[in-house]
């Protein structure tokens, strides 16, 4: 049964998992024991020297700070949003997190090569949720 979501009940189960993971991933990023931004943007910074991604990468090292509030408040919202009911949010929220996850991926690569493989899959469940909820709107509007 797909009902006012648009997607079944394993679209529901990655839909939920990937919000947790986000809501996570961002509480996470206030915790600097867990993992920090400065940190990272420095292994990054160092892997991406006489690259063009070294000027992105220096810019945000030296703004480590507001960095770190934009994509942790990015991914409580994401996550938050992924949680909701409303079928707008969910949609903006997984159409959002593309880009940001491709930034990552771009930026780290070099840095940290297991993002890739982690970003790509939370990319690909969102590309699956978004697809599912596309299907299940069609089939209703058919019936």
């Amino acid at each position: 049964m797909t009902g006012r979501h648009g997607v079944g009940a394993a679209g529901r189960k990655v839909r939920t998992a990937l919000g947790v993971c986000y809501l996570v991933a961002g509480i996470g990023k206030c915790v600097p024991s867990w993992e920090s931004t400065e940190q990272r943007l420095g292994q990054a910074l160092k892997a991406n020297r006489n690259t063009p991604l070294e000027g992105p990468t220096r810019w945000l090292h030296e703004r480590h700070e507001g960095t770190n509030a934009f994509v942790a408040a990015s991914m409580v919202g994401a996550g938050a949003a992924l949680l909701s009911d409303d079928g707008r949010v969910v949609d903006a929220a997984l159409v959002g997190t593309l880009p940001m996850l491709g930034s990552f991926a771009t930026l780290l690569h070099r840095a940290l090569p297991p993002v890739v493989p982690v970003d790509a899959a939370f990319g690909a469940a969102a590309v699956w949720v978004l697809r599912q909820r596309r299907l299940a709107a069609k089939a209703s509007r058919s019936a």
